[in-house]
């Protein structure tokens, strides 16, 4: 499936460079380098496995209980070694609702140093910094029962 960079950019607020995947809702905002390679490539290797490595009960929570719109920003930085951990868990969670079609979850990968816009805006001091809905709920990197739980409760109704 693919659709032209011009309607997506319509469709998203896209600043460059980004990355993206999924039909936009898995996305790196910024450069993905240094440490951030790594998730990169993880992430490319799980969506052309059709894998997320997340569990069964995650994957049954969001077919079951999500039904509403979630923006999800993971800011990162270059060095950071945690942050790529941060980065794959929300992509993976924004691929199980789109495989669900439920394609409700946007991850977006934000990399700090060129967006100080964004970083500044959640006042970010340390990252992995996560935002749901503009608003910070993690620093660091959160287990995945806390992250999708917090997900579906942070969820606007569409």
């Amino acid at each position: 499936f693919r659709v032209p960079i011009f309607e997506l950019m319509k469709m998203f607020k896209f600043n460059v460079p980004t990355v993206a995947f999924c039909k936009g809702y898995i996305r790196w905002t910024g450069a993905p380098v240094g440490e951030e390679i790594r998730a990169l490539v993880e992430t490319i290797v799980r969506l052309s496995q059709g894998e997320s490595g997340l569990s069964q009960e995650t994957i049954q929570a969001i077919k079951d209980k999500l039904n509403g719109e979630v923006k999800v920003e993971v800011v990162v930085t270059p060095s950071c070694p945690y942050c790529p951990y941060a980065a794959l868990l929300s992509h993976m969670v924004a691929y199980e609702a789109c495989k669900a079609n439920k394609c409700d979850i946007l991850s977006e990968v934000v990399e700090a140093y060129e967006n100080q816009d964004i970083a500044d805006k959640y006042q970010v001091m340390s990252v992995p910094t996560l935002a749901i809905n503009e608003s910070v709920e993690f620093i660091g990197v959160p287990n995945e029962e806390n992250f999708v739980n917090t997900i579906l409760e942070k969820q606007k109704a569409k």
